[in-house]
């Protein structure tokens, strides 16, 4: 298949699953279809090259940025606990 239909398809799929509410079918869908899209970020960049491998990270910075500031937050947590205010 082609890489055209490849991206078109993942496109697709992520504005279908961005109309869909916050629930853990929203949350699933989301985290595959990030999981996803390295695979898609390889058939840009072999079939249409580095440049637009480029230009497709920064969209996906910028698509993803809740989710990764949020994944960010949850893995400083974990790493220096919950915030405590001085009293």
């Amino acid at each position: 298949m082609s890489t055209l239909f490849w991206i078109a398809l993942w496109a697709l799929c992520v504005n279908l699953t961005g109309l869909l509410p916050l629930n853990w079918l929203h949350r699933l869908l989301g985290r595959s279809l990030a999981l996803s899209f390295p695979f898609v970020l390889y058939l840009v960049g072999r079939d249409f090259g580095l440049l637009w491998m480029l230009f497709g990270v920064f969209m996906a910075v910028s698509l993803f940025r809740r989710p990764l500031v949020e994944a960010y937050k949850d893995i400083m947590t974990k790493l220096r606990g919950p915030y405590e205010p001085d009293k």
